[in-house]
């Protein structure tokens, strides 16, 4: 009888880009090899099979329309065989012993999830960090979420889950449903790990969902309401209406910076610029100053107050950030 792998590598892609290859590459140039490696074809124009490599351990599902990163997710989850589940998007590549590195700070704290840090790289080659100031080197689950909406660390579907573990499906109506999967499964976790070991290296460009203004940023903004019922669930009282404030908080901060990020005048820019205007209360500064957050809460009184001297100081330190990387 065949046994079933250690890992779970899933690849969702739709259109992929001329990134594919280097990223299926790093998957199969692990140091571990008892893995298999799902590529989650999301509903693509054209196929795609000539460029996958020739390995038994690629498994190749299409969806017949595009249904979205939940529905992929889902659909992975429904057919992976491994005990730990890693995402790798269709551009995005990890080190050689990435798998070897994360199991291994799993079973060293008999942790359920292992995060660590995910580096970005732009077009220019710069690299950079993304948030990164987890609570120790391990924690419950409760205390990961608690840094997620403080915006310590960054929750996506880019870090070591056991499969067992994963007892909430994604959302499959959402863009961003890889941050409402996480925060709902990381709250059952008993234990979760960190390292600064595993590197993930993420691939920002046009095509990149976090890398460009567009309409799916509304989706950003209905995510508290995706992961209410579990902060409450979670926490009790008034601790789970905090983390919910924070939640929202979280997303305002995104949706402006997408903004801001966006050259020109265009009116999904200035809408999401309103909305975002228009929620930030006093309620949302608090929450930012008693999480020890005074930036947050300084730029979001600044987008409240005027927000083109908002979109110009976060451009002017999006710049400076570039020339220090």
């Amino acid at each position: 009888m065949e046994r079933n792998p250690t890992f779970t590598v899933v690849t969702p892609t739709l259109n992929p880009g001329e990134g594919l290859e280097a990223s299926l590459t790093s998957v199969l140039a692990q140091t571990r090899a008892d893995f298999e490696l799902i590529v989650i074809d999301d509903g693509s124009a054209e196929p795609f099979d000539h460029r996958l490599p020739a390995d038994p351990r690629i498994r190749l599902i299409r969806h017949e329309t595009n249904r979205g990163y939940g529905a992929a997710t889902n659909t992975a989850l429904a057919q992976a065989r491994g005990d730990w589940i890693v995402f790798v998007d269709d551009d995005d590549t990890i080190a050689p012993d990435y798998l070897a590195q994360m199991e291994a700070v799993a079973h060293q704290h008999g942790a359920d999830f292992v995060l660590a840090p995910i580096h970005t790289r732009l077009p220019s080659g710069r690299r950079s960090r993304l948030a990164w100031s987890p609570p120790g080197s391990v924690s419950t689950g409760a205390e990961a979420v608690v840094a997620v909406l403080a915006g310590k660390i960054v929750a996506s579907q880019h870090l070591l889950m056991a499969r067992e573990a994963l007892v909430h499906p994604a959302p499959e109506d959402n863009a961003y449903s890889d941050f409402a999967f996480v925060v709902a499964n990381l709250l059952n976790a008993a234990t979760v790990a960190y390292t600064e070991t595993g590197v993930y290296d993420y691939v920002i460009h046009d095509r990149s969902v976090t890398g460009t203004l567009r309409t799916s940023v509304w989706d950003l903004g209905r995510l508290p309401e995706l992961i209410e019922p579990h902060l409450r669930a979670a926490f009790d009282e008034p601790a789970a209406t905090a983390q919910l404030e924070l939640a929202r908080v979280l997303v305002l901060t995104e949706m402006l910076h997408k903004a801001a990020r966006e050259p020109e005048a265009t009116p999904l820019r200035s809408d999401v610029t309103q909305w975002c205007r228009r929620r930030i209360r006093r309620q949302e500064l608090a929450a930012s100053l008693r999480s020890r957050q005074p930036a947050t809460a300084a730029s979001l009184a600044l987008a409240k107050a005027s927000p083109a001297l908002h979109r110009r100081a976060y451009q002017a330190r999006q710049k400076r950030k570039v020339a220090s990387s």
